[in-house]
Parts: structure tokens; sequence; C-alpha cells
């Protein structure tokens, strides 16, 4: 589902991941980030409100 949720954000689009997504995949945080990699998007700093979130953006 995330994969296809992806697919649909524009150029210069933010992804915003919470913890609550990304627990249930493998290896958690880090197989999020990886994954974002994978799929071409630039990992972004989280905004300090927002902790526990991974924040991706489509170049």
């Amino acid at each position: 589902m995330i994969l296809k949720i992806i697919e649909k954000v524009k150029t210069g689009g933010i992804i915003l991941i919470p913890k609550s997504t990304y627990q249930y995949i493998p290896n958690g945080r880090i197989g999020v980030e990886a994954l974002i990699r994978v799929l071409d998007l630039k990992l972004e700093m989280p905004i300090y409100d927002l902790k526990g979130c991974v924040v991706a953006s489509k170049k």
C-alpha cells in the first residue's frame, strides 16, 4: 500500500511516515529508510514537533 501511495506523490511533495505505520515493516525505521532510498526519494530531517516520523520528499 505504501508503494501505491508514494507513486501518486508529485515532484516536490513531502511524504510523512509515522511510527505507527513503519513499526509493521521489517526492520522498522531502518527498513523504511532503505525503501525510500531504493525508490529514489530524498530523506529529510523531521520537523521538531514530529518525533517518531520519517520524512521524505520526491525529487
